[in-house]
């Protein structure tokens, strides 16, 4: 939704960085591409190479939606296809483990995840489905890696999921499992219904040319990832905004409105002193680039 409201011009962000020093940029998704308006906004980011599920048939779905298996043919067809000497930037989203995660977005249920614990029906459902699409996903992922893997040019590759998993109406699933918060009056808590996993990897064609950094924080809010794995590829000093972030990350890796987490790894309620200052820094300065940067002039 904050593409609607938001992005209307061009802005300032990490594929048009990128851009500036040579990249080509390339995104795709097996969704439509005007819904979210999704051709029109990743234009205005500096993403002019797009690929939607025009690109599919229906031999590429499973269920309801587009196979993860399929995306990956496509995402790997696609990136021989602009193979060059230019560097690439792609930016690709996946579909099938969107939810809903009922009987009906694979006509058939899935087999029973194993648990300790008893549940109902409704949850055992949920998490049948939603687990099948996880290990098709694991299934992409190994191969995908595998691809990268024989590529003779250096690639980095962050994989993350954008947000959890909606498995029933408040929490259902996650609660009968166990894993709900018992209360939600601290951050950690409050924070642990907004985490999701993720990964930055090299092939080692990357590793032979750039070394890894080993993380002082991995647990960091989403809005660092793409910063990070700038720094991880090697960009610093291209854009003073994304350097900040890098640096603020070492000192806040986690800032929410359910809560802030320091570089000890203490959860807080609130921010005070140099950290409030910092952190309100970089409010400004991204409500700046979203709303006000006039990239025009340039």
């Amino acid at each position: 939704t904050s593409a609607f409201r938001v992005v209307h011009r061009n802005l300032d962000t990490m594929p048009r960085m990128l851009s500036d020093v040579g990249y080509r940029t390339f995104f795709t998704h097996p969704g439509d591409s005007w819904f979210y308006n999704r051709e029109s906004v990743y234009s205005y980011f500096g993403i002019t190479d797009h690929m939607f599920n025009e690109s599919y048939g229906e031999e590429d779905f499973k269920g309801t939606w587009i196979s993860d298996r399929a995306f990956l043919e496509k995402l790997t067809a696609a990136l021989e296809e602009r193979d060059g000497d230019a560097p690439l930037f792609t930016y690709g989203v996946s579909i099938q483990n969107h939810q809903s995660y009922t009987i009906k977005k694979y006509g058939y249920l899935p087999d029973p995840v194993p648990t300790e614990r008893n549940l109902s029906d409704d949850a055992q459902q949920y998490l049948s489905v939603y687990f099948e699409g996880l290990r098709d996903s694991d299934e992409m992922l190994k191969n995908l890696t595998a691809w990268l893997e024989e590529q003779e040019e250096p690639w980095l590759l962050a994989f993350f999921g954008d947000h959890q998993a909606n498995l029933g109406a408040d929490f259902l699933s996650l609660r009968e499992i166990g894993g709900y918060p018992e209360n939600l009056d601290t951050a950690e808590n409050r924070l642990s219904l907004y985490s999701v996993p993720y990964l930055i990897w090299g092939n080692q064609a990357f590793h032979e040319t750039a070394e890894m950094p080993t993380l002082e924080q991995t647990t960091i809010s989403s809005h660092y990832l793409g910063a990070l794995t700038c720094e991880v590829a090697g960009f610093r000093g291209l854009d003073g905004y994304f350097d900040y972030l890098n640096d603020l990350r070492r000192e806040l890796p986690v800032c929410s409105v359910s809560g802030y987490m320091t570089a000890d790894g203490q959860y807080h309620e609130e921010l005070s002193g140099e950290l409030y200052e910092m952190e309100e820094l970089r409010n400004r300065w991204q409500y700046y680039r979203l709303k006000h940067e006039d990239l025009t002039k340039e």
